[in-house]
């Protein structure tokens, strides 16, 4: 009898272990993928620069429809080295819906910033990251109505440099 209680219990931890290992080799795939769930773009308001025009500098998120944003913030400040910003603070958060790359995406303008090149020649814009907390759909655990519970994961995305020539 006591044997058969110990081959049970170890049964029970073996099944266990393995229901965790999978969650957490599912939370790293699911990681991965969210680089074409969410994701920011730079957007510039125009193509030629000169030292004495203003730049519009436009960070838009994009989140795919079945992925949720619980809440975002600055991983940190970039330095616009050779121009003279100005930070528009955005409180009119507009959700449009956009196709990108032949994939719909909820998007939103969520930061702008004015910039005043201070210099002709060959000019870069820092790359602009955001810590980020995403819901998404888990592929083994349901709720009681048969829908896939939500997971949270924290995750920091990031744009590319920009390299702008400034006339």
């Amino acid at each position: 009898m006591k044997f058969i209680k110990n081959i049970s219990i170890v049964v029970v931890l073996l099944i266990t272990g393995i229901m965790s290992a999978q969650v957490k080799f599912e939370a790293k795939t699911d990681i991965e993928e969210l680089k074409d769930r969410v994701f920011i773009i730079t957007e510039l308001d125009k193509t030629n620069f000169l030292v004495s025009d203003s730049i519009v500098v436009k960070y838009k998120l994009f989140v795919s429809h079945d992925t949720g944003i619980e809440n975002w913030n600055e991983a940190y400040k970039p330095l616009y080295k050779d121009f003279e910003m100005n930070d528009s603070k955005r409180d009119d958060l507009k959700i449009v819906k956009e196709a990108y790359k032949g994939e719909d995406y909820r998007t939103v303008v969520f930061k702008e910033v004015i910039l005043n090149p201070n210099k002709k020649g060959n000019l870069v814009l820092p790359a602009y990251a955001l810590n980020v907390q995403v819901s998404i759909p888990s592929k083994t655990e349901k709720n009681a109505f048969g829908r896939f519970k939500m997971q949270k994961q924290d995750i920091t995305i990031t744009t590319d440099k920009i390299k702008i020539t400034v006339k």
